[in-house]
């Protein structure tokens, strides 16, 4: 059976970490808004559960999500194909014409790549009003993970990237000038208009 750390934080029934992900969803949809996106990208898409919350806030967005995973891909079509289209691809070479895209999201991704300044340039590329980013909360949520594998509550999550306060404002600003940066609960976020 299918498993993964990101599908077994979506589908655990802990109150706390549900009412988490609930407002982390809606920060994203409340910062794709002004933008108006009729098409939105998620790169990096997972088992779909971002572009399904989406799917409710822009019920008339075209939505697509490619992930390298197969096996999420696959998951996601089966749970939530019905809200948008999900391909497999690498976000190190998005197969899609510049500006594709109204919106791009790259949620919990640039974190578990080798090369996210590449990824990052991709996401950019393909994105022609918007690009909403983030990665978790270091050292934060590192502390935390580290205390739910030590207990058993959580896999680990294989990041090898990790950006604090001063580092994450510094890696997308090197790539947007005029990034919009904050922090919400456990992420650091980055939404990026396009000019």
């Amino acid at each position: 059976m299918y498993t993964s750390a990101n599908l077994h934080k979506y589908a655990r029934p802990n109150p706390f970490v549900q009412t988490h992900l609930r407002r982390f969803l809606r920060k994203a949809g409340d910062r794709l808004a002004p933008f108006a996106p009729t098409t939105i990208l998620d790169a990096g898409c997972g088992e779909g559960f971002t572009l399904a919350a989406l799917a409710r806030r822009f019920p008339h967005a075209r939505l697509t999500g490619l992930d390298a995973n197969a096996d999420a891909v696959a998951y996601a079509t089966a749970h939530a194909g019905h809200a948008a289209t999900f391909t497999t691809g690498s976000v190190y070479a998005l197969p899609f014409e510049d500006g594709a895209f109204d919106a791009v999201i790259c949620s919990e991704v640039l974190e578990h790549l080798d090369a996210p300044d590449r990824a990052l340039e991709e996401v950019l590329r393909v994105a022609r009003r918007v690009a909403f980013v983030t990665v978790p909360r270091e050292p934060f949520f590192g502390r935390l993970l580290a205390a739910g594998v030590a207990l058993g509550f959580s896999p680990d999550a294989e990041h090898v990237n990790f950006w604090t306060a001063a580092s994450w404002p510094a890696f997308v600003r090197v790539h947007a000038p005029a990034a919009r940066i904050e922090t919400h609960s456990l992420y650091r976020l980055a939404t990026i208009p396009r000019p």
